[in-house]
């Protein structure tokens, strides 16, 4: 009682202020309890569309990794300051991907490391528009990858 005292003999603004603070609180602990498993796919042909790159010093092949384009990715969709021709370069990059192994592994890295509960299609789909995002989101559901 004493604190809604206090809080009462605030100007307006700062009360208003206590209120969103309170309510994002509220919010990110609800997030936070409700964060779900992450969402991860088979590759649609057991990792045979993922290509080695290259070898190491004892000759075996080294494969392609998904998590440089799934950091890009992040990097692009996380915030509001990023531009849409960084937006754009993504989900280009991502339209380009030669096999649907590749897609996949993107697809679940991003999931797992970055998508906080949600997919990489979500993340895409809820972006404001910019270039790419239709031939993103329409190359993601084409393999499965809601």
């Amino acid at each position: 009682m004493k604190i809604l005292k206090a809080v009462e003999k605030l100007p307006l603004p700062v009360q208003l202020l206590l209120l969103a603070g309170a309510g994002f609180g509220i919010y990110k602990g609800i997030k936070y309890i409700m964060k779900r498993t992450p969402v991860i796919k088979p590759l649609p042909t057991g990792g045979a569309g993922i290509p080695a790159v290259g070898f190491d010093q004892s000759g075996k092949p080294v494969a392609w990794s998904a998590e440089p384009l799934a950091a890009q990715l992040f990097a692009a969709f996380d915030g509001i300051t990023s531009l849409p021709t960084t937006k754009s370069a993504a989900a280009l990059a991502l339209v380009q991907l030669p096999t649907k192994d590749m897609l996949t592994a993107v697809y679940n890295t991003f999931n797992q490391k970055y998508g906080d509960g949600d997919t990489l299609t979500q993340w895409i789909e809820d972006e404001w528009l910019f270039a790419g995002q239709t031939q993103a989101l329409t190359k993601l559901r084409g393999a499965g990858l809601n």
